[in-house]
């Protein structure tokens, strides 16, 4: 093999071989792990309103607040792409912040985003579908969550239900 063959094929092989080595995303049971498909838009609009979210929480709360769309994408009773989650009336307000980019996303907040979408973050936090804060819930919309949902868990001012 002429030497030119052999420096187009290194390259080639060093990727492939690299590829290989990427853990695959797996669930707690050591199956692979579902995982949506999603565009470059769908992925930098659910960063815009996952930051305006929980601007400021940590890490994990950022991968918690990623999920419940990425749930809500893989239910039946909600729209089926994550534009279509994020989009639907009533539901994320948060959707302002990628129309109008008042909050500037960081880097956690971009790492919790592709942990989800990709599959790296194993969790599914008890299968959310909902949050709200108490906060800045009016009593309506408290009342609605807490007698309509099953309550899973609270994490740093957010209310989680299925």
């Amino acid at each position: 093999m002429n030497r030119f063959l052999r420096f187009f094929r290194l390259p080639a092989l060093v990727l492939a071989c690299s590829l290989l080595l990427q853990p695959l995303p797996v669930s707690a049971a050591g199956f692979p792990r579902r995982v949506i498909p999603y565009t470059a838009q769908d992925q930098q609009m659910m960063t815009w309103v996952v930051q305006q979210e929980v601007r400021g929480a940590s890490l994990e709360h950022k991968r918690i607040i990623a999920r419940v769309i990425v749930n809500r994408v893989l239910d039946s009773r909600f729209p089926d792409t994550v534009t279509g989650v994020l989009t639907q009336k009533g539901q994320f307000t948060s959707i302002r912040n990628w129309q109008q980019r008042l909050y500037e996303p960081d880097a956690d907040t971009r790492r919790a985003v592709w942990e989800v979408l990709t599959g790296r973050c194993q969790e599914d936090f008890g299968g959310a579908l909902y949050f709200y804060a108490p906060r800045w819930a009016s009593a309506g919309a408290a009342n609605w969550f807490e007698g309509s949902l099953c309550f899973l868990f609270e994490k740093e001012g957010h209310r989680f239900f299925k």
